[in-house]
């Protein structure tokens, strides 16, 4: 499926991408992304939206409450499926002001780690990755998020 609909997709967004992602993404294989999701399943221990953006969220007017809607996708993931839920909401949601941005990458990346570890359990097996290795996990992650975007956006 990714390599047919690819090319397709592809034209769709080609003027708003840099020419080194649009070989990447050429590139991907649908192997490709089969592993990735694939690697995302290991060592679950969190419960993914696996659908976040600003349409799937309600604010509280006289609070910090958030209440996420549309769960019909949801799914278990590990380190890398966690990498791979930011990257489709940052790509969806976040202005790319703020993508750019090298300290407020950081500060983001850094707030939502540290919310992660005061919400999740002690037990073996759930652990949440440092700043480190979540910055490689979203860089995998990256080019097969864009994709599965691009192509949502292509039927």
């Amino acid at each position: 499926a990714v390599t047919a609909v690819t090319p397709t997709a592809l034209s769709n967004i080609e003027n708003q991408i840099s020419d080194e992602l649009r070989t990447r993404i050429s590139e991907l294989t649908g192997e490709e992304m089969g592993s990735l999701m694939d690697d995302c399943c290991n060592e679950s221990f969190v419960l993914l939206h696996n659908d976040v953006k600003m349409e799937n969220m309600f604010f509280s007017v006289d609070s910090d409450g958030i209440c996420l809607i549309d769960w019909q996708t949801l799914r278990h993931g590990g380190k890398l499926a966690l990498a791979f839920e930011v990257v489709q909401f940052m790509s969806r949601n976040v202005d790319v002001s703020v993508l750019q941005d090298k300290e407020k990458m950081n500060s983001l990346i850094t707030n939502y780690l540290d919310e992660l570890k005061s919400n999740i359990s002690d037990r073996p097996g759930n652990s949440v990755p440092s700043v480190s290795e979540f910055r490689s996990d979203l860089k995998r992650c990256i080019t097969a998020a864009i994709v599965n975007i691009v192509m949502l956006g292509s039927r």
